[in-house]
């Protein structure tokens, strides 16, 4: 398998020192970019390599990247090297042949011709001696000077001033590019600067050992340094001549583009064209001149691959012989295999006279000229400027020529990267095809001319190739109808670095730019145009029908019925003209439709032969509840509807019967008739207040709207659930039949077993319960959840048993479903599953445990104190709370129902009494209402605009107005604290950062009226990210937070029930808890007592008995001492042993009991 061969440049040192540390980064893909085969050391030069591989496409990975840095450690650090292809092709393999060329020399040693040669065994020619080191003081007095930038000539004469003691003064020659040749008239001088050990201005010195090369210099040849690529062929031509004293030349460029090498037909005086080219300045420019060593290479070229037998053993056997003028070789290298051949002779006169003399072997003409490896150029003491290609055209797609001439910085990258190859770049949008056309920018004649010329045609495609393979085109073939459909979505992808249009010619979408850019927008645009395509596809194989209705009652039912059997069909209502519509493929279409109107057959309606009392009692409770609780945990499938004066069941054939069955057993109603002597009972003074202490009561137990009572002259209604009918009717009656009926409570532990009596144990059924003419009466409270049981005196205490002994077989389990996907399930199928529960006689309830870490932040506005923080604000108790609404007065806000659930129908009032009465309010208003069983003084609506309905501004102004007017209603009610969420975001589409501005403008604002009351403002919100930005956003406008509070704390659903209740009165936290008062560890313990501090009874014997004798007979002191005391507080402290009593100590921490005396 033919190798592949690049040339390595650059390297810190010699390649037999670093080549370990050069094989581990070429042979490793991800650093160099391909595997290596192996590294072959260069001919003649040891500062470069040949790299060789077996891949053509690794190849082109390692030459894209161009610089490859390679960190060689300490003294060499990271060094920048470069690669470029053998400019012969460098397909060839490269045959080495030992013993290898001697190392190449430093550019400074070609310059420099005084440094001691690196290898000391070397043979010189005849007659010419070597330098020893016992000589060296000889040389003193010519230093070498360096500078690691360029200088001008004065500064380094004024440094090495300083160092000159003699009055001839000392002299300063350029030999090469920041290369010197400084020399002193006394050696004193000169060892006074060599033993300086660091000089200034990045200047270094050593000794120039002028005699070390003598005798292998050559006399017609010569280096010149200094020039560039602009100065002109015929002018140097002239500056050599002038210092020559015109004698017949040559020269020739050399590839760093400052030197060139001179070679005269004769031998010169040398020295004084030396001396001439240094002294004069070509056109302000300082030129250097030295001699050029002798070589003992020479570059053999020619047809050798037509030479028969091995080539490599003819070649050195004729060029080894006396007849070719040969002699013994030292080394042969192929630098491209059959056509040119590097030979390296032991003699450096050998050399010399091969390239004089002609030489044919085997009919092939062979040409032989010097090659000097220092240089790695063979000199033919010719200079020819041949016809040289000076533009260039590639061609290109309009696309891509107009995205490039559309953005600037593209314009630039093309240009700047031409710039470096010496071409000028036109992009012609006027040829068939459009191109981008190349020029040379070096001028006719110039040294840039004569040295890059020949190779600029192939560097300048190269480079252009290289910097356009940043840019792709890609055409995508798409319908019409599609980019009508993505094209405006196609086109706002546009960008600085992509650009998309459509040909409307080829019916193509053309993507032009950066390749990654294209790459994703190509992406993004085959997605939409995949999607788009099937939605055509869809469309045009679509029908749509639709289904008519009587009512939205029994759109809703049919709706709900059939939801879930439709499958691949759009579903959608108009619930104004009770039609359905079905959209889809025609077949999907006409199944959907049928099983529509199968569902329609199996419904039907039933007018409820109910009473006009049952009727209203219906119309008061929410029916939805009703039919979720009663007929689907049931199986029923059934809804109800409201006539004017009338309720009719809608429900499947085969449910009707049931769920009106359902209905007559979940829905009592009792008629008391009155007698005469009853009659008169009921219009006196403690009848009244007997029915006042009823509500009360039914309040209490939030039995309050699950019946109602309708009194008159000749009888008493009661209407509701059975079980409240039941014990309500039973109290009646007791009452009017002058029997004092008794009621005690039976605890329960928590409100979930409350509601697990009333709906699955069914008590007033058991035999033994029902002989005792008793009722249940459900309490749902959170703090005190029980079953409050009526009878007669007599069988009070044996009714009360009965009930605790069944509800003692009630058992509470707790199950945690924690896997991927378990909690969605169940949500989803939550009804199902409470049904299936029932079954069972059990009752499920599922909620979300949850982990929270609030944190809340206080902010000093004035006189009154901002708190931010995380949690439902729905639940704090609280002066004031606030409530945002919509201008539609219906709680349809996530925060609005979460209000409505915890405080009840009750807070809603007001606002149905602004719609019966068709009263509007706008945005910005502010209503006051009944707190329900919220636990706060005072709730307020605010009416929040909807943020883009209206002017922005207005929108803005109405937000703060609605706190400010907020606040002010609480300061007038005289509250001390006030809970708000973050009012406007969410529902309403204000930002939080907006919100903010609006909350503390209207605090501003209202503290403009000095309120007298309101000092602390909470805003509160579930959401932790909305709680951060708001605390951000507030910290922006430049207030500076005061404290910091972290609590954690884990939350289930509301369903269950807390034995903690907090509230913050005048920046107080007043908690009200449940539990043993004598188990609490706290600093001060209240008790409220008798005056005659009768310590036995109730929560005093408790914390007596709890404190100890020494505190029974402290008080016994106090009683003898002060008598009858009539307000006295003490004090016991818990010190954790017991308590005693201190009536001076200022507690931190108190705890009251709940009652006392």
């Amino acid at each position: 398998m033919t190798e592949k061969t690049l040339v390595l440049e650059g390297l810190p040192d010699d390649i037999d020192t670093i080549k370990p540390k050069l094989d581990l980064y070429f042979k490793n893909k991800r650093r160099s970019g391909g595997e290596i085969l192996q590294i072959q050391d260069y001919p003649g030069d040891k500062r470069k390599a040949l790299l060789v591989y077996l891949d053509d496409t690794a190849l082109q990975k390692v030459l894209q990247r161009k610089c490859h840095k390679i960190d060689f450690k300490e003294p060499l650090g990271v060094v920048e090297l470069h690669v470029k292809l053998k400019e012969n092709g460098g397909e060839t393999a490269v045959k080495k042949v030992k013993p290898p060329l001697f190392p190449r020399p430093t550019k400074e040693r070609v310059l420099i011709v005084g440094k001691t040669p690196f290898n000391t065994e070397e043979k010189h020619p005849e007659g010419q001696e070597v330098v020893k080191e016992q000589n060296i003081k000889a040389d003193t007095l010519s230093l070498l000077v360096k500078t690691t930038k360029e200088l001008k000539k004065d500064i380094i004469q004024l440094y090495f001033d300083q160092f000159d003691s003699t009055e001839e003064g000392i002299s300063l020659n350029k030999l090469g590019k920041n290369c010197w040749i400084l020399k002193l008239s006394c050696q004193s001088d000169a060892e006074n600067i060599l033993s300086k050990k660091e000089h200034q201005f990045g200047i270094s010195v050593e000794v120039y050992r002028e005699t070390a090369l003598k005798g292998k210099l050559d006399n017609k040849r010569a280096i010149l340094t200094g020039f560039n690529d602009n100065c002109d062929c015929n002018i140097i031509s002239l500056f050599i001549s002038s210092c020559s004293q015109g004698a017949e030349h040559v020269w020739e460029a050399l590839d760093d583009g400052d030197r060139v090498v001179v070679t005269f037909k004769q031998e010169i005086d040398i020295q004084s064209f030396l001396r001439k080219c240094s002294s004069k300045r070509f056109q302000d420019i300082e030129i250097g001149a030295c001699r050029l060593e002798l070589t003992d290479s020479v570059l053999v070229q020619g047809e050798m691959s037509k030479i028969k037998g091995n080539v490599d053993e003819v070649l050195n056997l004729y060029f080894s012989s006396k007849r070719s003028k040969g002699g013994e070789i030292k080394s042969q290298i192929w630098v491209t295999k059959g056509k040119s051949m590097v030979i390296t002779f032991e003699d450096l006169n050998v050399a010399y006279q091969v390239v004089e003399h002609k030489h044919c072997f085997s009919g092939v003409d062979l040409v032989a000229v010097l090659f000097y490896p220092g240089l790695q150029k063979a000199l033919t003491g010719q200079r020819v400027l041949s016809d040289i290609t000076t533009n260039l055209a590639l061609p290109l797609s309009s696309a891509l020529i107009d995205f490039i001439n559309s953005e600037k910085s593209h314009k630039h990258y093309l240009t700047d990267g031409l710039n470096k190859v010496h071409a000028s770049v036109f992009l012609n949008m006027t040829t068939e095809p459009p191109q981008m056309e190349l020029e040379m920018t070096l001028q006719k004649d110039s040294l840039g001319m004569l040295r890059l010329g020949p190779k600029w045609k192939r560097n300048a495609q190269r480079e252009a190739l290289t910097l356009l393979e940043k840019y792709k085109e890609v055409q995508l073939l798409t319908e019409e109808d599609v980019w009508n459909r993505v094209g405006r979505s196609c086109l706002a992808l546009n960008s600085s670095d992509a650009s998309v249009s459509y040909n409307s010619r080829t019916v193509k979408i053309v993507v032009v730019g950066v390749q990654n850019e294209v790459k994703m927008i190509v992406n993004k645009i085959e997605q939409m145009i995949k999607k788009v395509s099937e939605e055509l596809e869809t469309e045009r194989n679509t029908v749509v029908r639709k289904i008519t209705l009587n009512s939205k009652e029994e759109l809703d039912f049919i709706s709900n019925l059939v939801s879930g059997k439709l499958v691949d069909v759009e579903f959608s209502e108009d619930t104004e003209s009770f039609i359905i519509y079905l959209k889809g493929l025609e077949n999907k279409v006409s199944t959907a439709e049928g099983a529509i109107k199968q569902a329609m057959g199996n419904v039907e309606s039933k007018l409820l032969d109910i009473s006009v009392p049952v009727v209203e009692f219906l119309k008061s409770i929410d029916l939805k509840k009703f039919e979720r609780n009663h007929f689907a945990q049931n199986h029923i499938s059934s809804v109800l509807l409201h006539g004017n004066d009338s309720v009719h069941i809608l429900a499947e054939r085969a449910d009707i019967q049931r769920a009106e069955d359902k209905l007559h057993e979940v829905i009592k109603e009792e008629v008391i008739k009155l007698a005469p002597d009853q009659a008169h009972v009921t219009n006196g003074e403690q009848w009244t207040e007997f029915l006042n202490a009823l509500r009360v009561e039914l309040q209490v137990t939030k039995n309050n709207h699950n019946v109602s009572i309708v009194e008159s002259q000749e009888h008493i209604g009661v209407c509701g659930f059975s079980s409240v009918v039941a014990d309500v009717a039973g109290k009646l009656r007791g009452y009017l039949d002058n029997k004092k009926p008794e009621t005690e409570d039976v605890p329960l532990k928590s409100v979930q077993e409350v509601e697990f009596v009333t709906s699955c144990m069914n008590l007033l059924e058991v035999p033994e319960i029902k002989d005792l003419s008793m009722t249940i009466l459900p309490c749902e409270t959170q703090g005190s959840p029980c079953l409050k049981i009526t009878a007669a005196s007599d069988k009070i205490r044996m009714a009360v048993d009965k009930v605790k002994q069944k509800v003692s077989t009630i058992i509470m389990e707790k199950h945690k479903y924690s896997k991927a996907g378990e909690s969605k399930v169940l949500e989803k199928n939550e009804v199902a599953l409470q049904t299936k529960a029932k079954d069972f006689g059990c009752k499920l309830y599922l909620s979300a445990l949850r982990t929270i870490q609030c944190q809340k932040y206080s902010y000093n506005i004035e006189c009154i104190t901002l708190t931010v923080g995380q949690g439902n604000i729905s639940q704090n108790a609280a002066d004031a709370l606030i409530c945002p609404i919509s201008r539609s007065l219906s709680f349809d806000t996530p925060i609005a129902k979460q209000f409505l659930q915890i405080g009840g129908p009750e807070i809603k009032k007001v606002c149905d009494k602004f719609l019966k009465e068709r009263q509007t309010l706008q945005a910005g208003d502010v209503v006051l209402s009944n707190t329900g069983t919220l636990g706060a003084q005072q709730l307020i609506y605010a009416v929040i605009p909807v943020c883009g309905k209206d002017a922005g501004r207005l929108n803005k102004i109405y937000l703060h107005s609605a706190v400010r007017d907020s606040l002010l209603n609480a300061d007038i009610k005289r509250c001390v604290s006030i809970w708000m969420p973050v009012i406007g975001c969410g529902t309403f589409g204000f930002s939080v950062t907006e919100c903010c501005s609006a909350v503390i403008e209207g605090v501003t604002e209202f503290l403009k009226q000095k309120p007298k009351h309101l000092r602390n403002i909470f805003v509160i919100d579930s959401d932790a990210k909305t709680v951060e930005e708001f605390q951000s956003a507030i910290e922006g406008e430049g207030y500076q937070r005061i404290t910091a509070t972290n609590t954690t704390s884990s939350t289930a659903s509301n369903n269950t029930p807390t034995s903690t209740i907090a509230v913050t009165i005048g920046g107080v936290s007043v908690i009200l808890k449940k539990g043993d008062i004598t188990k609490e560890t706290v600093d001060v313990i209240v008790n409220s007592n008798n005056n005659n501090l009768d310590l036995f009874s109730g929560v005093s014997g408790a914390l007596l008995k709890a404190a100890g004798k020494s505190v029974v007979d402290e008080c016994k002191t106090i009683v003898q001492l002060l008598g009858i005391v009539y307000l006295f507080y003490l004090t016991f402290i818990y010190s954790g042993k017991g308590y005693y009593f201190n009536p001076d100590f200022e507690g931190k921490n108190e705890m009251s009991p709940l009652y006392g005396i």
